[in-house]
């Protein structure tokens, strides 16, 4: 059952806490959290840290006004008081599950499967009259919550699930009660280039605005389904950057996807990465032949690397992708496996010996990001619907995204 959860807000009163109280809350998706100014006249504007310059609503004025949002989405967000900024606050948003009695006796988790975005909390609501405790199968009773629920309340958020795949679990004081939790890449960034103007990519989901270079244009029909598009030029400084709050992946599984078009017939070039090494290096990246000496055309290549210690490669064994169509590219590093998707299918793959760590500090940047050699390595193309996923999507996910469905 979704709850409305009320969060106090005040900074006159030296003598009472500062700052948004609870400073944390716990709530699943579906629920809303309500501000409720205690202050005589200062103003609030709770807003999320991950979506500045936006906003949750307007200032919340002063004599006991209020402001509310709902919660969609799994996920931890933090905020802050963008008129204040030294008040900040916590929402950890968790998908939920039921606990009920089962038709002919017994206990049931529902939903079963239960689909979780990757590195998010999951809660159980106990709406049955007995304890329960659910726990991993191959794991102790307490592996996730050290107590049973006990009827008629909900656990804590559980946040152990950050792999994508499978967990199988069952109620560690009735193992014949069991669930499944399906674990699913989670979008982290996306840029649509859809703003009406200006130099300003904004990304639709998390913090990492780009900004387009001067020669970097819109566009304002993409691929289908998808009503804009960037153009890069093929020059060097034609491109979108997006710093280093991008790209930074660590050892973590994560996927990259983007819709492309070119015709571009340079031998070599970037597509998008932080690659700037000419051989090894700590880098991901895309990259496209146009006519090359021993390469076929049009065939792209995904590559991590650190320093050539766990260097995975990965050929598209579709060429000729270089033909002026719109084309769906995604990557994804699942520990030390590299798959490389093409319109919707699964094009290549290869594993390595270990998990690159890819912490270079270079921007990410979609068009040349290779300096000092090669007088050029920028292809002439188009972009659109640029996507960064925490976790390994699977091959249904990509076909979903790729069929314009999620």
């Amino acid at each position: 059952m979704a709850t409305i959860i009320p969060v106090n807000v005040q900074s006159e009163d030296s003598s009472k806490p500062q700052g948004f109280s609870p400073q944390t809350v716990n709530a699943q998706v579906g629920d809303a959290v309500f501000w409720h100014n205690n202050d005589k006249t200062t103003q609030h504007q709770p807003t999320p840290d991950a979506a500045k310059p936006a906003f949750w609503g307007p200032p919340i004025p002063g004599q006991n006004s209020s402001s509310q949002i709902n919660l969609n989405v799994a996920g931890t967000i933090s905020y802050q008081d963008a008129l204040q900024s030294k008040l900040t606050g916590t929402i950890v948003v968790a998908t939920p599950v039921e606990i009920g009695q089962k038709f002919g006796g017994g206990a049931a988790f529902s939903p079963s499967p239960v689909q979780v975005p990757a590195g998010t909390p999951v809660t159980w609501i106990n709406a049955d009259s007995r304890p329960h405790q659910p726990a991993p199968k191959s794991g102790p009773a307490n592996a996730w919550l050290a107590q049973p629920v006990p009827p008629g309340q909900k656990s804590p958020p559980v946040s152990q699930f950050s792999n994508v795949g499978i967990v199988e679990y069952a109620d560690a004081l009735d193992p014949a009660t069991q669930g499944v939790i399906q674990i699913n890449a989670r979008l982290v960034h996306q840029w649509t280039f859809a703003e009406p103007s200006g130099s300003v990519a904004k990304d639709q989901v998390g913090n990492a605005n780009g900004t387009l270079s001067p020669t970097a244009t819109r566009v304002a029909q993409g691929p289908p389904n998808h009503p804009a598009a960037v153009h890069i030029d093929g020059s060097n400084g034609s491109l979108v950057n997006f710093g280093t709050a991008v790209g930074q992946f660590g050892t973590n599984s994560f996927s990259v996807a983007l819709w492309f078009k070119t015709v571009e017939t340079y031998r070599y070039f970037d597509i998008v990465g932080n690659r700037t090494a000419g051989s090894h290096g700590v880098f991901f990246c895309i990259r496209m032949t146009g006519r090359h000496e021993t390469a076929p055309p049009g065939r792209i290549t995904v590559e991590v690397d650190q320093n050539g210690q766990n260097y995975i490669p990965v050929d598209s064994t579709k060429w000729g992708l270089n033909d002026g169509q719109w084309h769906h590219v995604v990557a994804v590093r699942d520990g030390v496996s590299l798959k490389l998707y093409i319109d919707g299918a699964l094009s290549a793959s290869a594993t390595g010996s270990g998990v690159a760590n890819i912490a270079n500090g270079n921007p990410f940047i979609l068009g040349r990001s290779l300096v000092g050699v090669h007088d050029k390595f920028a292809p002439n193309a188009d972009y659109a619907d640029m996507r960064v996923y925490y976790g390994g999507m699977t091959a249904d996910q990509v076909l979903l995204l790729y069929q314009n469905k999620i």
